[in-house]
């Protein structure tokens, strides 16, 4: 599982820094960030620590479409495991004035099992 995240991760990063253009096909990166946590509960006891990777890129093929990737490793937030992970990845079509169509794939150790989520996005 970890090997197919690592691989997901490395593509979505790589890609997301080249920009590629060309009359049909545009490839452009948005952001791409890693942040790492440590992490503490309302009374001051540790929670372990997050690593987070988030790119947002969006291509064109014809139309524009934008992806999103979210992913949080987490050591020793919770007692039952040493170690658990979020994943979120997602594509979104924008129709027009901040609407948007979004679907996102959700899975996790904290997730009972994976989602499929689609709906609509206001962006203001």
């Amino acid at each position: 599982m970890y090997y197919k995240i690592g691989w997901l991760m490395l593509v979505m990063c790589v890609a997301g820094a080249v920009q590629v253009s060309a009359q049909t096909f545009t490839f452009e990166k948005i952001s791409n960030e890693l942040s790492v946590y440590q992490n503490y509960a309302d009374d001051v006891h540790t929670r372990g620590q997050t690593v987070q990777v988030v790119s947002i890129n969006r291509f064109r093929i014809g139309w524009w479409f934008q992806t999103e990737f979210t992913a949080d490793f987490n050591h020793d937030y919770d007692k039952a495991r040493a170690w658990d992970y979020y994943l979120e990845v997602g594509i979104v079509k924008p129709l027009f004035s901040g609407l948007s169509v979004n679907y996102q794939r959700v899975e996790g150790t904290f997730v009972t099992e994976p989602t499929n989520q689609v709906g609509l996005r206001w962006t203001f």
